[in-house]
């Protein structure tokens, strides 16, 4: 996974003395999607954001309500070619690493929870085609998850800011659930 700095955004803690003023906030690089095949259709997209941007170019451009800004030639050459960015980068790069590895995939299929023994996960418990299922794992279960951007307690023990004062382009189901 190639990521690089999202520029000028602060830590949560900012300017705590052990905080830093950019660095905190990592994206991925923009990603072939042609490389998925297809699996490239299998891939959400954004309810708010058109891809074809990294966040550092957002930023750059005025920010996520600055759309007249935006260099639209550079997002609609990335789109028209298959470039992936920000959360559709990041999951096409851990899709081709499974896909690589021969992992079954199951899509529409939510986790409800996982399997403890001995003091360790050991498996998942999923929901798919309407029936539980558990898979046991032998190496351990990978959680990707995404944030918490509308789980309002989160956002004010974490970022420090009232709730109803904080905007967000992420999806609806980003609750910080995982």
């Amino acid at each position: 996974l190639d990521l690089q700095v999202i520029e000028g955004l602060p830590d949560y803690f900012y300017p705590d003395e052990h905080a830093k003023p950019e660095g905190r906030y990592l994206e991925p690089t923009p990603y072939d999607g042609e490389r998925l095949g297809d699996w490239l259709e299998t891939l959400p997209h954004s309810p708010q954001l058109p891809g074809g941007m990294t966040s550092t170019e957002m930023m750059a451009w005025g920010g996520a309500f600055a759309l007249g800004d935006w260099q639209w030639d550079v997002i609609g050459e990335r789109r028209s070619t298959d470039q992936l960015t920000l959360g559709r980068a990041m999951i096409a790069t851990f899709l081709e690493a499974c896909l690589d590895r021969g992992v079954t995939l199951h899509t529409e299929t939510p986790a409800t929870e996982l399997v403890r023994e001995n003091g360790r996960v050991s498996g998942v418990v999923v929901e798919h085609d309407d029936e539980e299922r558990t898979y046991s794992a032998s190496d351990g279960v990978v959680l990707n998850t995404g944030s918490y951007d509308w789980n309002r307690k989160m956002v004010e023990d974490l970022k420090q800011l009232p709730a109803e004062h904080a905007a967000s382009v992420a999806v609806p189901g980003a609750t910080g659930d995982g």
